[in-house]
């Protein structure tokens, strides 16, 4: 049985008067377990079902979107599908996460209407401070991101190139499994993050004495990562890249929630951002 995960970005449609200050939201998200899904993919898809409706209940209409494709990746004979933007919820929306509080992340068992049988699932019940961002985007802000390729090896290393329509200031993260996040760009050794209009910048830079090699996290024999890139028209560094290393080790529980609330803090007509993802294999 395939298992499909859905590729959501919202778009705020309507904001309600009303709405003028951060809100607090509740929203619930229950997914079945079963052979081909695992509790950690029906945790994943329940925080984001979860996710999607406090989101909704804030005046924030939720949007089907492609802008990752599924795709089924073989690994080891097992066939499995990976979400390629599922992590993004928050950052696709004016209406932000800015702060979680869970009231249920669990399995339990449930009764199926109508039936006497009992199903497995994953149950996840949260209430979500939502911060409305009432800006308009400058449409003449732009950030366009060139990989060196969308699949490699275990080991291999990244690279990333970027161009602007507008003198900014570049971070860049990586966000993989379990809400997580890396910080790439600036880090310890490349602090300096300027981009000028219609300049190319290389992430690492050539000939730099880091670089950003990549790896699976431990089990995984193959895995879709994502790369999100913003630029600020001013310096805004972000609250923790201060304590990363060369390759954006540190990794931070809750990280969507922590990204969202930096970018809340910037209008959006002050920023502008961009995406990529990749496949790694053993």
């Amino acid at each position: 049985m395939l298992k499909t995960y859905f590729i959501i970005a919202f778009a705020l449609l309507t904001l309600p008067a009303l709405l003028i200050a951060a809100e607090w939201h509740t929203g619930e998200g229950v997914i079945e377990l079963s052979p081909t899904t695992t509790v950690d993919d029906a945790r994943q898809m329940a925080w984001n079902r979860a996710r999607q409706e406090a989101l909704s209940h804030a005046g924030v209409e939720v949007v089907g979107a492609t802008a990752g494709k599924l795709q089924e990746l073989s690994a080891g004979g097992k066939s499995e599908v990976y979400d390629h933007f599922s992590r993004f919820i928050q950052t696709f929306t004016r209406g932000r996460i800015t702060e979680e509080k869970i009231l249920f992340d669990a399995v339990e068992t449930q009764v199926i209407p109508g039936t006497n049988q009992i199903r497995a699932v994953y149950r996840v019940t949260l209430s979500a401070l939502i911060e409305p961002d009432t800006t308009a985007p400058d449409p003449a802000f732009v950030i366009n991101l060139k990989l060196n390729s969308d699949n490699f090896r275990e080991g291999e290393t990244i690279s990333l190139q970027l161009e602007a329509t507008q003198d900014c200031y570049i971070t860049v993260f990586n966000l993989y499994a379990l809400d997580s996040l890396r910080i790439w760009f600036p880090n310890d050794v490349a602090a300096e993050n300027q981009l000028r209009r219609g300049d190319k910048m290389n992430v690492p830079p050539p000939g730099a004495v880091w670089d950003l090699p990549l790896h699976l996290l431990p089990g995984k024999t193959m895995d879709v990562e994502s790369v999100l890139v913003v630029a600020t028209k001013e310096a805004v560094p972000f609250p923790e890249w201060e304590g990363s290393v060369v390759g954006g080790a540190v990794a931070m529980d809750r990280a969507l929630t922590t990204l969202s609330g930096w970018l809340a803090k910037m209008p959006s007509d002050q920023r502008t951002e961009t995406t990529a993802t990749y496949t790694i294999i053993k």
